[in-house]
């Protein structure tokens, strides 16, 4: 197959997707086959995900459990939705411009989308009213993650930074401003994870295509390892255990 692997999101708990047994893989593919889910164990294809073109960072679950998955097509500026077990989405939105990257909050009531153009945006996920829209990054962002507990927002760009924004500040300062901004690597930032924690005593994982995943304190804001790898990193996936696998340019998954 000549399908190239583009994103990871690991796992799915089971019962947390209506339909889903045990851990399953999320995998979105460049020649137009959609989003596919992977049985973990079995390596067997448990779903599709028809009609996306999805980004890297811009596919994946609404929520903590709600049985829908979304995705920001990469040509397009338009969102879709998917119920868990069935092919063909069931919703479609408009988008200001092109999104590069999506996430939801666990209780899906926020949105955030990083743009081609550097900027975030948040949308109330129950009405779609657009709360706040600010320039985050000089190039397109690459990937966004909430913590559970909605308390913080991480974004990465191609502008080879990581920054984090309190979500209660996104809605009280004129101009957002993050509390952290680490520029380690040295090429574009393509995926992040967050390791298991609690509050502000987590850690954020990178990766980048300068060949290497380094982890960073949420706490102190200080960088805690750098692990060079043999090729670019194209996306990363952390487990409820802390383990990470890495998506990498020569196909290798590590």
């Amino acid at each position: 197959s000549r399908s190239c692997l583009l994103g990871l999101a690991w796992p799915h708990a089971e019962g947390r997707v209506e339909g889903a047994m045990g851990e399953v893989v999320l995998a979105a593919c460049a020649e137009g086959q959609g989003v596919l889910g992977t049985d973990l164990r079995s390596g067997a294809l448990v779903a599709t995900f028809e009609e996306a073109q999805a980004q890297p960072g811009a596919f994946g679950q609404i929520g903590a459990g709600s049985g829908h998955l979304f995705a920001a097509q990469s040509k397009k500026a338009v969102f879709q939705a998917w119920a868990w077990g069935e092919k063909r989405p069931c919703y479609r939105g408009s988008l200001p411009e092109r999104m590069t990257a999506m996430a939801f909050s666990s209780d899906a009531s926020l949105c955030f989308g990083g743009a081609a153009s550097g900027s975030v945006y948040a949308w109330q996920t129950g009405t779609g009213c657009l709360l706040r829209c600010w320039p985050a990054h000089f190039r397109e962002v690459t990937q966004l993650l909430v913590s559970k507990d909605g308390s913080f927002l991480v974004s990465a760009s191609a502008d080879s930074s990581v920054n984090v924004w309190g979500i209660a500040d996104l809605f009280c300062d004129s101009t957002p401003k993050a509390f952290h901004s680490w520029s380690g690597h040295s090429l574009a930032v393509t995926s992040l994870a967050l390791l298991p924690g609690t509050g502000m005593q987590q850690v954020v994982a990178s990766a980048s295509l300068d060949r290497s995943v380094r982890l960073w304190d949420i706490a102190s804001g200080r960088p805690l390892l750098s692990r060079p790898l043999s090729a670019p990193v194209h996306s990363i996936a952390a487990s409820p255990s802390g383990e990470l696998l890495c998506a990498c340019k020569n196909g290798e998954l590590r």
